[in-house]
């Protein structure tokens, strides 16, 4: 999650195109999400 975060913070630093911000951001959450699922499966 951490890493995840550090590249979204390089990526508004850099002023990446917004399309491709946008499209991190959605990678993103669907990572968290999958993470969740998976928590949820195990415990």
């Amino acid at each position: 999650m951490q890493r995840a975060q550090a590249a979204l913070d390089e990526a508004n630093k850099d002023n990446l195109d917004p399309a491709e911000v946008e499209r991190l951001e959605s990678v993103v959450r669907f990572a968290v999400a999958q993470l969740g699922i998976k928590r949820r499966r195990r415990g």
